[in-house]
Parts: structure tokens; sequence; C-alpha cells
């Protein structure tokens, strides 16, 4: 695993990215790990690297472009406005899928986050990035350098950069809310 400066060009890492690599990269919340949303088997590479079951679908990342996110999910009208408040932010909305994604099903968990390296990232490659906490599921996150590195080191499957910002601060995870049913349910 490369590790990369906080002040690696954004271009050179959605690039990257759709080359299908897998990467490390900072959000408002934790570190995650991500990749192209539409590539496989980059995605099968972050269940495997996370020791996760193939049926717990990731979420996914957007650029603050509704017009882009359209294209992939329903907001219902009732909700719009939860969703536009929310964002840029630490929240996670369960929406109905509008598109096929592999690894995922009928509905995507969607965010948009407030960092605004990575939101330049997700400008450039104008669609989804699968990201989840680059924790194991159940154990703590990973926030700083020496850590993520010496995991990777003794690991035989591991992303292939880590856009390192430092040691993040401890920040509360996305909040999720379901908004599939006609109904807003907040899970957590």
């Amino acid at each position: 695993m490369e590790v990369l400066r906080k002040n690696s060009s954004p271009k050179f890492i959605a690039d990257k990215i759709v080359q299908g690599k897998v990467i490390i990269v900072p959000t408002d919340t934790v570190y995650g790990i991500a990749c192209d949303a539409s590539n496989e088997q980059a995605d099968k590479k972050i269940y495997l690297i996370k020791k996760q079951q193939f049926n717990k679908p990731n979420a996914v990342l957007f650029a603050h472009d509704y017009s882009l996110i359209n294209k992939w999910v329903s907001i219902s009208s009732k909700y719009m406005k939860d969703v536009k408040n929310a964002w840029p932010g630490a929240t996670t909305f369960i929406l109905p899928s509008k598109k096929n994604l592999p690894l995922q099903g009928k509905t995507l968990g969607v965010r948009v986050p407030n960092h605004e390296k990575l939101l330049e990232v997700l400008k450039l490659i104008y669609r989804p990035l699968v990201a989840t906490s680059l924790n194991e599921s159940g154990k703590l996150e990973l926030r700083d350098k020496a850590t993520i590195v010496k995991l990777f080191e003794e690991l035989y499957i591991s992303p292939t950069y880590f856009w390192n910002f430092g040691t993040i601060a401890f920040n509360k995870p996305s909040k999720i809310i379901d908004l599939t049913n006609n109904k807003k349910v907040i899970r957590n």
C-alpha cells in the first residue's frame, strides 16, 4: 500500500478510483475505504479487506449535486428538505435505487460527506463511490497513519493507496435514516 500525502492532487485520486483502485480516504467522520461503485472487482476487494459478508451493502458517497444523485436514487419530495438540510454532513439516507450497482440491493445508503478534498474527488469522478469505515465490523475505527499502515503490513490483501490526512479526530459515525417505505425510520 502506497501512502499519499495530504496535498496529493484530487485529480490523481479520482483517476486512480476510475482505474479501479481501492483507496483509503478521509471523510468528515472517519477514514473510509473506497472504490468506484460500478466496479464489482474493486467493491469485492473492499469486502475481503473488511472480512464482510457480500450480502451487507456498503454506503455510497456522492458530490453535492442533486442532478447526479437523482440519477441513482429516488428522493421523495416529502423528504427533500430533510435531505438538503443534512448534506453535506454525517447523515446517510437509505433510499430506493434507480440503477443497479454490483453488490448493492434495491436500496442505497447515500451520503454527501462534509470533507472539502473528498468532495473535489467526487465531483471529478461524477459517479457514486462505495465507501465504508476502515475498521472491521464491530471493531474500533482506525484514525491514525501508524495504526493503519501496521494493519495492512500484516494482511495479505490491502488497498492500493492511503490518502493520509494525519490523525482524524474522533467523530460520531454517520446517522442512518431509512426513507424507503414512505416513512422516516432512524437506525443506529
